[in-house]
C-alpha cells in the first residue's frame, strides 16, 4: 500500500506506468515531454487517489511505515531526483505539483530524510504553491506535518517565510481550513523562533511581526468557526511568546486575557500550558526575593509594636510559634554563644550549640566578627581574641572538625550550612548525600538535597525527609515548601506534554495534586510570618485553577480564604521590613490572573468552553478527497502491522484513585518510577529504604491479602 486511499481496493488501482529515467526539462513549457501519467493524475478522484497513483508509478515502498521509510534511506538520492524532475517538468500541473508535496511531507516523518530533503531546499519549492488556490489547503497540510515532526532548524526555516502564512489569514479570514492550518504550522514554526533561551535575531523579529500575529490569533480566536485544534495551537503560540515578547502582550491585553481565562479551561493540560506562559510573561520584569534578613529592623519593629489585627493573627497561631521570635531568639543565643567562646575558645561546645540553631531557624548563622571600639578614633576595629577566624561563619567548618568524632551528624549539618552560605550547594548535597547513608532520619540533610537537586530529586528528597522524626518546623516547612515547587513545576511540564498515553497523564496529576496538597498544608500550618508564606500562597492559589479549573468561580470566591491570609502576609513583611513585597516572578504572575480573572472570563469563557478538548468538536467542512489525504499525512506504523494509535490523555476531571497509585506508600513522593511490593503488589515505592520502613506499619495489610 504505497498511497492513500488504496487499501483494499487492487482492483480499481491504475496500471503503472514507469518512468524510465529522469527527463530532461527546458526553460519552455511546450518543449518538456509530457508524462505519460499526467492523464491519469488529471482524472484521479481527489488528492488522495492523484497520491496513490503518483506513489505506484515511481514505485515507492509504503511510506506509513518503518521498513517503507528504510528503503527510500537506501535509494533517497535516485527517488528525490525522480521526484524533482517530475516536479519541475509539471511545475504548472496543481494536481501533480501537490501530490508530490505530499509525498515529502510524508518522507519528513523520519528525521534523517527531513534533514536530506531541507539541504535540498524543498522549501523554497512548495511556499509558492500556497498562491495556489487548488494546491493551498494540501500544501498547508503538509506544512504541518513538517513542522510537527520537525527540528529546530525546519521550523525556523519556515518561521522566516512567516509572511507569507501571515498574509494567507488576512487574505482569507473567512476561510476556517486555511485559518486552522495556518495557524498549526505558525503555531509550530514561530514557538521553536521565541521559545528559545536567546531571542530571535531583528530579521525574524521583524518577519514573525508578533504585535500583528497576536491581533490576528485573537481575531481567529472570536470568529465563531474556531476550531480545537485552531485553539489548541493559538494557546501554545501565546504561552510561549510571553517568554521574549511580553511588552507586546501587555500592550495588546485581549491575549494576556486569553491566558488567564484558559485557567478554568476544562482541559487541564490547557490550564496547565497558560499557567506556564504566564509565569514566563512577568520574567522581565520580575525582581529577586529579598533574602537577607535585618536583624534591626524586626527588633525596631517589635519595639513599636504589632498592629492589632496582626497581633491576633500570630497571637492565634502561637507566640512560641512563630517566625520572628523565633528569629530572633537564635539571633541572641548565637550572639552569647559567639561571645562566650571568645572567652573559653571552646570550639566543640559553639559548634553543638550552633547546630541546635541551624535546624531551628534560617537566619541562624550571621556575618558578625569580633570588634571593639578605637578609643582614639571612635572607629568599630576588628580584634583578635585568639581563635583561628575572625568573621564568624567562617567558625564553622572548625567547628565541625572539633565536632566530626564524636558527633559526625552535627559536624555535617555545620558543614553543609556553611557551604550554602557560601553559594557552594553541588559541595553541600554531596556532603549531605553522604551524611544520609550513614543516617537516613535527620531531616536537615533531605532538606538540603531539596535545595541542591534537579525537581525529580529533590522532591524525593523532600517526601522523604518529611517522614523523619523529630523535625523542627523550620526543617519540616522548608521541605515542604520545597516539595510543593518540584511537584508543582514537575506536574505543568508533563502535563503540557503528556505524549505517553495514560501513564504520563496520571503521573501528572499526581505531581500537581501533592503540589497543591503541600502547599494547603503550608499555608494552614506555617507561621504566618515566614518568609515563604507569600509564595506558598501564590503556588495554592495558581494550583488550585490547575487541579479545580472551572470548579472555581470568576470571581474566585473560593480562594477568598487564601487570599485575605496573603493580604495579612503582605501586611507582615511591610512591618518587619519596612519593604514592600518583593515582585517575584511568581508575585506578577498571581497579581496578573487574580485581577484579570473577571474580565478575561466574560471575554473568552463561552470561547474557552468551545473550543477545549474535552467539548464536542464540530468537524470543519471540507471534502471527502481532502479528508482522506489528511488521513494518510497523519498515518504511521512504527512496526509493519496495524497499530491503534495513542491513548486519549485528555480527560475534563481528575480521578484521585489514580493519583494515590502514582504516589509512594512511604512517603507520597510522586513518581512514575514506583516499585510494588513483591507480595502484596498492591503497595509502591520508591526504594527499598522507604519499603523498610514502611513495613512495620503495612506487614499486616500485606499478609491479610
Amino acid at each position: 500500500m504505497p498511497g492513500p486511499g488504496v487499501k483494499n481496493k487492487s482492483k480499481t488501482k491504475p496500471k503503472s506506468k514507469k518512468i524510465a529515467g529522469p527527463g530532461t526539462s527546458t526553460s519552455s513549457d511546450a518543449s518538456r515531454p509530457r508524462d505519460a501519467f499526467v492523464d491519469d493524475i488529471d482524472n484521479a478522484d481527489g488528492w488522495a487517489s492523484a497520491v496513490a497513483i503518483l506513489c505506484n508509478i515511481f514505485e515507492l515502498p509504503d511510506l506509513t511505515t518503518r521498513s517503507g521509510l528504510k528503503k527510500i534511506h537506501k535509494n533517497f538520492t535516485e527517488i528525490y531526483k525522480r521526484l524533482d524532475d517530475a516536479y519541475t517538468r509539471n511545475i504548472n500541473n496543481d494536481r501533480i505539483a501537490g501530490g508530490i508535496v505530499g509525498i515529502y511531507s510524508k518522507m519528513s516523518a523520519d528525521s534523517i530524510l527531513r534533514n536530506r530533503l531541507f539541504s535540498e531546499d524543498f522549501l523554497s519549492k512548495i511556499f509558492p504553491l500556497l498562491d495556489r488556490p487548488s494546491c493551498c489547503r494540501v500544501v498547508l497540510r503538509a506544512l504541518c506535518n513538517v513542522t510537527h515532526s520537525g527540528g529546530r532548524d525546519v521550523r525556523i526555516a519556515i518561521a522566516r517565510k512567516a509572511s507569507t502564512l501571515t498574509r494567507l489569514l488576512e487574505e482569507q479570514p473567512n476561510d476556517p481550513i486555511i485559518s486552522e492550518l495556518s495557524m498549526v504550522v505558525l503555531s509550530h514554526a514561530a514557538r521553536s523562533a521565541i521559545t528559545d533561551d536567546q531571542p530571535p535575531d531583528a530579521k525574524l523579529r521583524r518577519v514573525l511581526d508578533i504585535p500583528n500575529l497576536l491581533r490576528l490569533t485573537i481575531t481567529l480566536l472570536k470568529k465563531p468557526t474556531a476550531s480545537t485544534l485552531l485553539a489548541d495551537h493559538a494557546l501554545s503560540f501565546l504561552s510561549g511568546a510571553t517568554l521574549h515578547f511580553s511588552s507586546e502582550m501587555f500592550a495588546y491585553q485581549p491575549s494576556v486575557d486569553f491566558l488567564v481565562a484558559n485557567l478554568r479551561s476544562s482541559d487541564i493540560a490547557n490550564r496547565c500550558t497558560a499557567l506556564s506562559g504566564l509565569l514566563r510573561l512577568g520574567q522581565s520584569r520580575a525582581e529577586p526575593d529579598h533574602m537577607n534578613l535585618d536583624p534591626q529592623a524586626q527588633i525596631a519593629a517589635i519595639r513599636r509594636g504589632f498592629p492589632p489585627h496582626l497581633s491576633e493573627v500570630l497571637m492565634m497561631h502561637g507566640p512560641e510559634r512563630v517566625d520572628t521570635y523565633i528569629i530572633l531568639r537564635g539571633q541572641t543565643e548565637y550572639q552569647k554563644a559567639m561571645m562566650r567562646v571568645a572567652q573559653d575558645h571552646d570550639l566543640a561546645n559553639l559548634g553543638l550549640t550552633l547546630t541546635r540553631l541551624i535546624v531551628r531557624t534560617e537566619y541562624s548563622v550571621a556575618e558578625g566578627m569580633f570588634q571593639s571600639q578605637n578609643p582614639r578614633t571612635g572607629k568599630m576595629e576588628t580584634i583578635d581574641v585568639g581563635l583561628p577566624f575572625k568573621m564568624w561563619i567562617d567558625a564553622l567548618p572548625m567547628c565541625a572538625d572539633a565536632v566530626r568524632a564524636k558527633y559526625p551528624d552535627d559536624a555535617d549539618i555545620l558543614d553543609c550550612k556553611y557551604l550554602v552560605m557560601k553559594a557552594r550547594q553541588p559541595e553541600a548535597g554531596i556532603i549531605a548525600d553522604c551524611a544520609i547513608k550513614r543516617n537516613p532520619h535527620v531531616g536537615f540533610f533531605y532538606y538540603i538535597l531539596s535545595l541542591c537537586a534537579d525537581h525529580t530529586l529533590g522532591l524525593r528528597m523532600a517526601k522523604k525527609g518529611l517522614k523523619c522524626p523529630n523535625l523542627t518546623g523550620y526543617v519540616r516547612f522548608g521541605l515542604m515548601y520545597r516539595a510543593a515547587e518540584h511537584a508543582g513545576l514537575m506536574g505543568l511540564d508533563v502535563l503540557q506534554e503528556a505524549e505517553g498515553g495514560r501513564h504520563k497523564w496520571d503521573e501528572g496529576i499526581a505531581f500537581v495534586t501533592s503540589a497543591l496538597e503541600d502547599a494547603k498544608t503550608y499555608i494552614n500550618e506555617a507561621s504566618p510570618d515566614t518568609r515563604n508564606m507569600k509564595t506558598a500562597l501564590y503556588w495554592y492559589n495558581l494550583f488550585s485553577l490547575i487541579v479545580k479549573g472551572s470548579e472555581i468561580s470568576a470571581d474566585l470566591q473560593e480562594l477568598e480564604d487564601s487570599l485575605q491570609k496573603l493580604k495579612t502576609a503582605d501586611e507582615l513583611t511591610v512591618f518587619l521590613t519596612s519593604k514592600k513585597p518583593a515582585k517575584t516572578v511568581f508575585r506578577l504572575t498571581h497579581q496578573v490572573v487574580i485581577e484579570r480573572m473577571a474580565a478575561a472570563a466574560k471575554e473568552w469563557d463561552e470561547i474557552v468552553a468551545r473550543c477545549a478538548i474535552t467539548a464536542p468538536r464540530q468537524a470543519l467542512p471540507t471534502d471527502q478527497a481532502e479528508d482522506h489525504l489528511a488521513a494518510w499525512l497523519d498515518e504511521m506504523h512504527l512496526d509493519d502491522h496495524t497499530d491503534d494509535g495513542p491513548e486519549c490523555t485528555t480527560h475534563p476531571k481528575i480521578n484521585t484513585n489514580k493519583v494515590e497509585l502514582y504516589k509512594c506508600s512511604w512517603c507520597s513522593n510522586p513518581s512514575a518510577i514506583l516499585k510494588k511490593c513483591s507480595l502484596c503488589g498492591r503497595a509502591r515505592y520508591c526504594d527499598s529504604s522507604c519499603q523498610k520502613s514502611h513495613w512495620n506499619e503495612h506487614k499486616h495489610a500485606c499478609k491479610a491479602v
